[in-house]
């Protein structure tokens, strides 16, 4: 499966990821920094064209993404899933987001494995106990509590 952090995860936290904890076997990590394909680009742009190029999920510590009701739905029209770290994560120093990503990760790869395509999910902060939380955009839940 094919996975791309954006320009919120340093390529040293991407690296650590890839060195000590993603299985090769089954996942290929890589970062938007300094990737001619997909650098330098709006977020619309370089999610369609990831998962366009046979891309499967995205991780993001830019929280921001999930107000943007048209990246949104480009994350579930594409079927790829989304996974955000938590608000804090990106302005935490380096060390506590490499053992936070690392802490996280075998649960974050089951999730990028077993959840429905075009679905987001939340990474909970610290380290302890918790399951990621599916993202639910507004639009969705006013849907539902009108239909239920």
């Amino acid at each position: 499966m094919k996975l791309i952090a954006d320009e919120h995860v340093s390529p040293k936290i991407v690296r650590a990821v890839c060195e000590m904890a993603l299985s090769r076997r089954t996942f290929s990590l890589e970062t938007v920094i300094g990737n001619g394909d997909f650098s330098g680009q709006d977020d619309e742009d370089w999610v369609a064209r990831f998962a366009k190029s046979g891309g499967h999920g995205l991780l993001s510590a830019d929280r921001r993404m999930l107000r943007r009701p048209t990246l949104i739905k480009q994350i579930t029209d594409t079927g790829l899933v989304a996974i955000f770290l938590p608000a804090e994560w990106a302005n935490s120093r380096c060390a506590y987001q490499a053992s936070h990503i690392l802490y996280w990760w075998p649960v974050i790869e089951s999730h990028f494995q077993t959840v429905q395509k075009g679905t987001a999910w939340i990474v909970p902060k610290g380290h302890g106990t918790g399951e990621l939380r599916q993202y639910v955009g507004r639009e969705r839940s006013q849907k539902a509590a009108a239909t239920g």
